[in-house]
């Protein structure tokens, strides 16, 4: 596979295809460009929500046990927030099945009467419970009889589009020491009776290794990011899923001991609302969440690193996304070039063929990265799916071009042929002003080919279609009108310019010096030209500037060859210098 792709980008690089190659190119700058505007980033968004979709189910979090309070239990206590007396409770009954660490996901800042001073002594004798507080304004306070290195803060980092797709570990605030989040507290307090404890690797990457695995802080433009406020150290959330993917309990379950046996041993509790009503709720690439399973995610998420080295989601750097969407606008022109080579193509119009070729490389490019995201990675799709689809359409219109302009040329001299000639020369009678045209034939041509053979003759057709192109004009029309007759059309030209291009063509066609030692003319190849100028009215016809050109050229050879005629109406003869 690796020699047959070898050998399809050796074929682009060649010279007959360096045009598709500065096209791949191109196209690919241009995306980059325009992809550093951010203009894809939502696309990017979009498609890395729809692979945690698509993706297999995680098994459950066997380490983790949600204690939910549903609006079940919220009628049953009749108050919200839930009162001190019954948290107080709830805790209780939790620490006697000896949960590893007991996480509470409700803002205790303000007592809810009844029972604070319950509450207040068992936060105290609660050495492994983690409590929050809220950092962004509105500021809300931690429980204050909790101690500060047993707080983490709530604040979930939301994207430009409403939803939460990054997991921030700890903030950096001024003049403060750095403060951690609620989830990163609670996996870290777990972790570190496993034996697991984060170390910082470098000051300056700030990378941080746990276990066996090595974190990495999110930067502004990884992944689909670009411009992203990256501030504090933050990592792209791998989603283990909703609800479903915990083991939950309802809060008047455990408060009636309704607990199935060893379910809280030496596991992470956590203590959240699901309640409709209370509205912590976040949109994810898993659907709508409660905050309490959003803590859950980020803390499996560090737990299973740090444990089993569970994949998070990785970026590559900024110059490796733009060689992979260089990549993949040079694969894309590969494709399309194959594709419109086919015999298909030749039965089918090139739109087909553009079509097939565009669904083919995005499945394939979509197949190709699902498959990346499943393993940890998170490239670019957008970009790279933009650039196919560029060069695809721009190989099309450049081998239609190609095709287009093959038809109109002729394939020994590389001059217009005789059908292109005939295209132009009705365009321009078609036209108002003067029209000029030039009918020209190499002298003793039949001569030269019986001398030095086909050969030969077809290299001296190529050289005098070459110097009759360098003595005109770039508006002029060279064309093969046939074996050793050539004509040029002269657009809006007057006789008497015309005469003088036709005097360079005779020139030009001398000053190669191609030997002829048999020819009747010189001892080289010659040229005789027959000019013709008309004023174009609605009278006048293509056949007519044929005939009266090809009437100077026959008394061009009569006169002795090597010169050049101009038709006029009493049939004047002009020499061209000899």
């Amino acid at each position: 596979m690796w020699k047959q792709l070898g050998k399809q980008v050796r074929q682009v690089i060649s010279t007959e295809q360096s045009n598709s190659l500065v096209i791949a190119s191109a196209t690919a700058a241009v995306v980059i460009l325009t992809s550093l505007t951010g203009i894809f980033q939502l696309l990017e968004w979009v498609v890395i929500d729809q692979w945690f979709n698509l993706r297999p189910l995680e098994p459950v979090d066997s380490r983790i046990v949600i204690v939910t309070i549903n609006e079940a239990d919220i009628n049953s206590v009749k108050q919200w927030p839930i009162p001190d007396q019954v948290l107080a409770k709830l805790i209780e009954k939790l620490k006697q099945h000896q949960p590893r660490v007991i996480g509470l996901d409700i803002y205790r800042n303000l007592p809810v009467l009844p029972g604070h001073e319950q509450l207040k002594q068992v936060f105290l004798s609660t050495p492994n419970l983690i409590g929050i507080e809220k950092l962004v304004p509105p500021a809300i306070a931690p429980p204050p009889q909790v101690p500060q290195e047993r707080i983490g803060f709530s604040d979930i980092v939301l994207d430009a589009d409403g939803n939460a797709r990054r997991g921030l570990l700890f903030a950096d605030l001024p003049n403060q020491p750095s403060k951690f989040g609620f989830a990163t507290k609670v996996a870290l307090e777990y972790l570190k009776q496993e034996g697991i404890i984060p170390q910082l690797l470098d000051q300056n990457s700030r990378k941080i290794k746990l276990g066996n695995v090595i974190f990495a802080p999110l930067k502004a433009n990884d992944g689909g990011y670009v411009g992203a406020d990256a501030g504090g150290y933050q990592i792209l959330m791998n989603f283990r899923g909703g609800e479903s993917r915990f083991q939950t309990i309802s809060m008047i379950e455990v408060l009636k001991s309704q607990i199935p046996a060893h379910l809280f041993k030496d596991r992470i509790v956590l203590i959240g609302t699901t309640a409709e009503s209370v509205r912590d709720i976040f949109e994810t690439p898993n659907g709508r969440i409660h905050g309490i399973i959003f803590h859950a995610n980020l803390i499996s998420q560090i737990v299973n690193t740090g444990l089993e080295n569970r994949p998070f989601i990785q970026t590559i750097p900024d110059y490796l996304e733009w060689v992979w969407i260089w990549i993949f606008s040079l694969l894309g022109t590969i494709v399309s070039l194959q594709l419109l080579q086919t015999r298909v193509c030749y039965q089918k119009s090139s739109p087909y063929c553009l079509v097939i070729g565009m669904i083919l490389q995005g499945g394939c490019l979509l197949i190709i990265h699902y498959f990346i995201f499943i393993n940890g990675w998170w490239l670019p799709i957008v970009s790279p799916l933009l650039s196919q689809i560029i060069v695809a359409i721009a190989n099309t219109s450049y081998y239609n071009q190609k095709l287009r302009l093959q038809a109109c040329i002729d394939d020994l001299t590389q001059v217009a042929n005789r059908r292109h000639f005939d295209d132009c020369l009705r365009n321009q009678v078609s036209k108002r002003g003067n029209v000029s045209l030039i009918l020209c034939d190499v002298d003793c041509f039949k001569i030269y080919n019986d001398t030095y053979g086909h050969q030969a003759g077809d290299k001296c057709l190529t050289q005098v279609a070459a110097a009759i192109s360098a003595a005109v004009r770039t508006s002029d029309v060279v064309a093969r009108y046939g074996g050793e007759e050539f004509a040029v059309i002269l657009p809006n030209t007057n006789l008497e310019t015309a005469a003088r291009i036709a005097e360079q063509i005779v020139n030009q066609v001398r000053s190669l010096n191609i030997s002829h030692i048999n020819s009747t003319a010189r001892p080289f190849v010659t040229l005789s030209c027959g000019v013709n100028c008309m004023k174009i009215t609605s009278d006048v016809l293509a056949s007519d500037l044929i005939l009266n050109a090809d009437r100077a050229l026959y008394m061009a050879k009569n006169q002795g060859r090597d010169r050049f005629i101009l038709y006029t109406d009493s049939i004047i003869n002009r020499q061209s210098n000899e």
